[in-house]
């Protein structure tokens, strides 16, 4: 199963669950709808076509949202962004991944991680963010599936070696990152990241690389073909754990 069918094959488990999801290219339409959720604090700048331009346009980036089939109400979505090459621990130190070139930031973040945990800064990588799934459906499994959605329609645009997503210390202690969105590790990426009006906080790194990418399509694949229990609700997350198809390894040296 090659990537793009795989992400057609967790839309219709999806379907089955009673959810509708649509693919946007459009991340001010994104940007929005963060700002209509008050309990999505963080908006996400990484994202703002305004601080980045033609770097978050139609051929480097696209999001997709959750609806609900029977009131057609919008329950979730996240965004995924290519990069074609770059430093990824440069552009972290001076906050330009987040703001762009044409903000300035006065204080530098204290990246702790290092080149191995980084993607190569000469080849292409995707960043995952902006994940929201609505209270009243929270407990279903969502994010799984709009991971691994966001995930086959990424490999099969862009062809990337690399995606990672950056999370919060308490998501990374609970493991989420392994066995609910999908990453093969996780570590402590930079310390007291600043984010206007709320508190600095810790920055974890989850990734998955090189021939982990195919390797997690290639065995959920077996598994979306077999399982027909495979769908969002209490069932499926009470399941979650047991299926991750790549577990995590530990990263000497780093938190894992």
């Amino acid at each position: 199963m090659d990537s793009l069918s795989y992400a057609n094959a967790i839309v219709d488990a999806m379907n089955a669950g009673g959810y509708r999801v649509e693919v946007d290219p459009d991340l001010t339409a994104l940007l929005q709808a963060i700002l209509r959720h008050s309990d999505k604090r963080w908006g996400n700048p990484e994202f703002d076509p305004l601080l980045h331009g033609d770097a978050v346009g139609p051929d480097r980036a696209f999001w997709i949202r959750v609806h609900s089939r029977d009131d057609d109400q919008l329950v979730g979505f996240a965004a995924a962004r290519f990069m074609p090459s770059g430093d990824l621990l440069a552009m972290s130190r001076d906050y330009s991944f987040w703001y762009g070139p044409a903000v300035t930031i006065h204080s530098r973040l204290e990246v702790t991680a290092d080149a191995s945990v980084a993607p190569d800064p000469s080849a292409g990588w995707v960043h995952y963010g902006a994940g929201w799934v609505h209270k009243d459906h929270r407990g279903k499994g969502l994010i799984w599936f709009v991971c691994r959605i966001l995930r086959g329609i990424a490999l099969a645009r862009w062809r990337h070696a690399y995606d990672f997503a950056f999370t919060a210390p308490a998501l990374a202690a609970s493991g989420h990152p392994i066995w609910g969105q999908g990453y093969a590790h996780q570590a402590i990426f930079a310390r007291d990241y600043w984010r206007p009006g709320l508190p600095t906080l810790d920055v974890h790194l989850a990734w998955r690389a090189g021939t982990e990418l195919m390797a997690q399509i290639e065995g959920e694949a077996v598994l979306l073909e077999t399982d027909r229990d495979i769908r969002p609700g209490p069932a499926f997350h009470a399941r979650l754990k047991t299926l991750s198809a790549t577990p995590a390894r530990p990263v000497p040296g780093r938190a894992g």
